[in-house]
């Protein structure tokens, strides 16, 4: 619900330059560890090379279909999402994963139109 002074909802603390340190760091492993490649990252998520190189750079974040493509794609990025939401939530992070695979499950026919 919004507040009374604007138009902006208040959100819980979230440190975006440490979000963007975990994202990069995730998306290095993936070239790495995966061999995968900037096309193969720009291909998954349906964005320009430029964007990525700039993810990979902490300079943006992906928005919110990018980052569900990346981690439908990179257990690295799925891995480092899950974990902080479980942290920040204090959540059964076992559960979670079972519910959120669920999701995944179930949006995958969309995300490939």
């Amino acid at each position: 619900m919004l507040h009374s002074n604007g138009k902006k909802l208040p959100l819980k603390n979230i440190n975006e330059d440490m979000w963007k340190e975990l994202l990069s760091s995730a998306l290095y492993k993936e070239l790495q560890k995966n061999h995968v490649n900037v096309k193969n990252l720009a291909h998954w998520t349906g964005v320009s090379e430029r964007t990525v190189k700039n993810w990979l750079g902490k300079r943006f974040m992906p928005d919110s279909l990018a980052m569900i493509r990346l981690m439908q794609h990179s257990s690295f990025v799925r891995q480092i999402v899950l974990t902080q939401i479980c942290l920040s939530e204090n959540l059964n992070a076992a559960m979670f994963v079972c519910e959120f695979k669920k999701f995944l499950a179930s949006s995958e026919a969309y995300l490939r139109d």
